[in-house]
């Protein structure tokens, strides 16, 4: 913890990989030690870390009330709903944030995040009204429609949103969730990058959703939407396409059918 002495205590990047809770605690314990931190980003991807490491890690961020960013990355840990809870309950009395980044995917062999971690997650989120930027990588964890719908209901609160990520490949969401998220991002009228990435549950009915929602954001400047090994097919990328069409602003448009039903007419 005495490097977090010598820092300029503005920007904190932070790595841990093949670490375990006792190096998050004294990454913990020197996180108490900065008072005016304004971003953190703190990688834990693919290590021991658990719950334990999760709670710990919660009681230092939860200091840190002049966050104006911050990049969390949980994925292919040990960390489940209870761990995503707890730091959930730390985010949201970080009012000051501007741009957040949460990634808490699994691996294919250790599903351990559901509902309970989105949903917290999002309820946390949506309490932050200074928030201009969201990313949430949820993929192959066991988050449903149930977890979908709550990430639209409270991204729809989120009015200063401009830039928005969502991974849910490798999950149980449905065109069910797809929907609900569709009707949250057309009210968010200064939205200028959007990032949809959907499993293979999802269907032309879902993609049309998304499409319908799209062409009421004119502000969009980049869309970036992955349908990879879903049930889409080429009707689902032709309203895709005459949704993307009436865009005037767009600048960068990022489009993947891989492992689809789209054909060349779709893809024309």
């Amino acid at each position: 913890s005495d490097i977090f002495e010598r820092v300029g205590h503005r920007l904190v990047k932070l790595s841990v990989h093949g670490s375990d809770n006792m190096d998050v605690g004294f990454v913990s314990i020197g996180l108490f030690k900065l008072k005016i931190l304004q971003a953190l980003e703190f990688d834990a991807e693919n290590t021991r870390v658990t719950d334990f490491g999760a709670n710990a890690f919660r009681n230092s961020l939860q200091c840190q009330r002049q966050l104006q960013e911050v990049s969390l990355d949980f994925s292919d840990t040990r960390v489940t709903d209870d761990g995503v809870v707890a730091i959930s309950r730390a985010l949201q009395n970080l009012e000051q944030l501007q741009k957040v980044a949460l990634a808490f995917g699994g691996h294919p062999m250790r599903i351990l995040v559901g509902d309970d971690g989105a949903v917290a997650i999002v309820n946390a989120l949506q309490k932050l009204k200074q928030l201009q930027e969201v990313s949430l990588h949820f993929s192959h964890t066991r988050v449903t429609d149930q977890g979908a719908v709550a990430v639209g209901d409270a991204l729809q609160n989120l009015k200063r949103l401009q830039n928005i990520k969502l991974w849910f490949t490798s999950t149980n969401v449905t065109d069910e969730g797809a929907a609900a998220i569709s009707a949250a991002l057309q009210n968010l009228k200064q939205l200028q990058k959007v990032a949809l990435n959907y499993g293979f549950s999802v269907t032309d009915a879902g993609a049309v959703a998304i499409g319908n929602s799209l062409q009421a954001l004119t502000q969009l400047q980049e869309v970036d939407l992955d349908f990879s090994n879903t049930e889409v097919t080429g009707g689902g990328a032709v309203a895709i396409g005459d949704a993307l069409q009436n865009l005037k602003q767009l600048q960068d448009i990022r489009l993947f059918f891989t492992n689809t039903k789209v054909t060349d007419d779709g893809a024309v």
